[in-house]
């Protein structure tokens, strides 16, 4: 199913709407409402959500790289959100039910994250992100870095498994997490790395 609104301000395919720059309604007026799990925005969409009114049943969100408003105000039902290159608002205000936060690799955020969701299992931050990282939840499973990150590493989460560090990390880490199973690091890492785990190296 494929259809298109009147004067161009949304597509809807299946179950995924993408909105367009004149979006402008409530979801009250799309019919097929219910049936969308997904909501896409365009590069030119940048509108504020609180005004628009996400309808409980989306799950997944993908921002556009236009897209820098506030989504503080997402509705529970949301598992997964896709961000792109010019966002660079807070985030420590998401649905509970968020397992899933994606960033553009050149993305713009560089903002602290001390209250991400507490069921978050997968967290990839931009090149741009450079702020410690003292208070992920416990239910994080995989992370990955850019290339500007140079804080220290000493107080992750025992959850993760998998750590993507970039070929600029320099820092020690002194302490590991406990589930630890895969960590991709720089081949002129120069500190000492654990034998339980599978390294693998970048050139």
């Amino acid at each position: 199913m494929l259809k298109k609104s009147s004067k161009n301000k949304y597509v809807i395919e299946n179950d995924k709407i993408t909105l367009y720059s004149d979006f402008e309604e409530e979801f009250e007026e799309i019919v097929e409402k219910d049936k969308l799990k997904k909501i896409y925005t365009s590069v030119f969409f940048n509108k504020p959500f609180d005004k628009i009114k996400i309808p409980e049943g989306i799950e997944k969100l993908r921002l556009g790289n236009g897209y820098n408003q506030s989504i503080n105000n997402l509705p529970s039902s949301i598992t997964s959100i896709f961000i792109g290159k010019k966002f660079d608002n807070s985030i420590d205000n998401l649905p509970g039910n968020v397992k899933k936060i994606v960033f553009m690799q050149s993305g713009l955020f560089n903002k602290p994250i001390d209250y991400l969701p507490q069921g978050l299992e997968y967290l990839v931050l931009p090149n741009s992100f450079n702020y410690p990282l003292n208070n992920l939840p416990n239910s994080l499973k995989i992370l990955e870095l850019g290339d500007n990150f140079d804080k220290e590493l000493n107080n992750l989460p025992d959850s993760i498994e998998k750590l993507v560090l970039s070929n600029n990390y320099e820092k020690e880490i002194k302490r590991f997490p406990k589930s630890l199973r895969i960590l991709v690091i720089s081949n002129n890492y120069r500190y000492s790395l654990p034998n339980s785990i599978e390294i693998r190296k970048m050139i």
